[in-house]
């Protein structure tokens, strides 16, 4: 269904498109939450929060943008409210960044796992130490794969401010990871 028809059945309030909805971006939304809250407890939460802005404020959107856009919007400005009122830093797990690529493989020893645990622990620490903006813009680059016109409707700048963002978000981390030479 195109979105054109999806918004005009949300604004009469139609509730099987709200549970369409629901449906259709429920991972994506959550995925988003847990990457940015780093808790499936805090990002369960955030979820349902996004999902009552979105139902709540679809009156108010103009459909400047697609309406995933816009629910990615959303998802990255409660998350961000959360923690602005929170004032918690929550750390990034790797392992729910690609959450079908668990510990599984037969030939990881314990050691291996210890040393991807310790490596995971100083690459959460140094994304979570990111200002918010880099942060996020990471996280929809590398882990949402979104393109940088995504990037900048989502967050709401420009292209060159995606670019500027992700410049140094990898330039942050690179000062920030100098100490995974030792495990290399």
């Amino acid at each position: 269904m195109e979105d054109k028809k999806i918004i005009e059945h949300l604004k009469n309030g139609d509730e099987f498109i709200y549970k369409y909805v629901y449906d259709q971006y429920v991972r994506v939304v959550f995925s988003v939450c847990r990457k940015m809250t780093g808790s499936k407890e805090e990002a369960e939460d955030a979820a349902q929060d996004v999902f009552i802005k979105v139902f709540s404020s679809i009156d108010s959107f103009r459909a400047d943008s697609k309406l995933s856009t816009w629910i990615y919007r959303i998802s990255v400005n409660v998350c961000l409210n959360r923690q602005r009122r929170k004032k918690i830093i929550k750390f990034l797990s790797f392992d729910f960044w690609n959450e079908e690529n668990e510990l599984t493989d037969e030939n990881i020893t314990p050691s291996k796992s210890i040393e991807r645990s310790e490596l995971e622990g100083i690459v959460r620490d140094a994304i979570n130490r990111l200002p918010a903006k880099q942060k996020t813009a990471l996280i929809l680059s590398r882990y949402e794969e979104k393109s940088y016109k995504e990037i900048a409707e989502i967050m709401e700048v420009s292209l060159s401010a995606v670019e500027s963002l992700l410049f140094r978000a990898k330039e942050n981390l690179a000062k920030k990871l100098i100490s995974l030479e030792n495990y290399l």
